[in-house]
C-alpha cells in the first residue's frame, strides 16, 4: 500500500492558533487545520489567535481571506505572511431547530459570512464562530447562518445553502523578525489533504 497524505503529513505538524473553541471544534478554520494536519491551538477570536503568535504561544495564526478584518493583519509591522493556499470549506447555510420555519426573529452569524446577511431579513446578531452561531439557536424564532458541519453539530436542519462547499483562500501569518519555532522556515507547507489508500 502506498503512504498516503493522511500519514506523510503528521511529521510535517506546526502549531496554529484559529477561531476554535476546542480542537474538535467545527469552525471552517479548525475543520481545514485538522485536514492539513496543523495542531490547533484554540482562539476566541482571530485578534486573539494573532496575539498567541506574538506571545510565542503558537507558531502561526490560520486566518480565511473572507475574515473582513484581514486587512490589519497584513498591515501589522510585526507579522509577515508566510503561506496562503486554498482549501475547501463546508457549504454555508442558514439552519435551525428541526421543526423551525421562517419568519424568524433574529439569526446569529459570524461576521465572514455577513455577504449573506442581507438576504434574511431579519436582525442579523454577530456572534464568535460558526459553532457559536449554532449554539446559539435555542428557540423556534431563531435561525443561524453557519457551516453545514456546525450545524449538523449541533443538531439543526438546514433550510437554504448560501454557498456550496468551495475552497477558500487560507493565510499563516508568524511574528516578524522571531526567532526559533517562530521563523518563517519553521511553518511548514500544509500537508496535502487526506487520499484515499490505493494498493499497489
Amino acid at each position: 500500500m502506498r503512504a498516503t497524505a493522511s500519514t506523510t503529513g503528521q511529521a510535517r505538524c506546526a502549531s496554529v492558533a484559529t477561531l476554535a473553541e476546542s480542537a474538535t471544534a467545527t469552525t471552517c478554520s479548525a475543520i481545514v487545520a485538522r485536514r492539513y494536519h496543523f495542531a490547533i491551538v484554540p482562539s476566541g477570536t482571530f485578534e486573539e489567535a494573532i496575539e498567541l503568535v506574538k506571545a510565542g504561544l503558537a507558531q502561526a495564526a490560520l486566518v480565511p481571506g473572507a475574515y473582513p478584518k484581514i486587512g490589519s493583519f497584513f498591515m501589522d509591522p510585526d507579522l509577515r505572511l508566510v503561506r496562503s493556499f486554498a482549501a475547501e470549506i463546508p457549504a454555508l447555510v442558514l439552519a435551525a431547530k428541526p421543526k423551525n420555519r421562517p419568519p424568524f426573529r433574529q439569526v446569529f452569524a459570524h461576521p465572514a459570512t455577513k455577504p449573506f446577511w442581507s438576504e434574511v431579513k431579519v436582525p442579523v446578531i454577530e456572534a464568535a464562530s460558526n459553532d457559536a452561531a449554532a449554539a446559539a439557536v435555542d428557540s423556534k424564532r431563531v435561525a443561524c447562518i453557519t457551516n453545514a458541519a456546525a450545524a449538523k453539530h449541533a443538531g439543526l436542519k438546514i433550510l437554504r445553502v448560501f454557498r456550496e462547499a468551495s475552497p477558500m483562500a487560507w493565510n499563516l501569518f508568524v511574528r516578524a523578525g522571531g526567532s526559533g519555532s517562530n521563523t518563517p522556515a519553521s511553518v511548514p507547507a500544509p500537508a496535502p489533504a487526506p487520499a484515499t489508500p490505493q494498493a499497489d
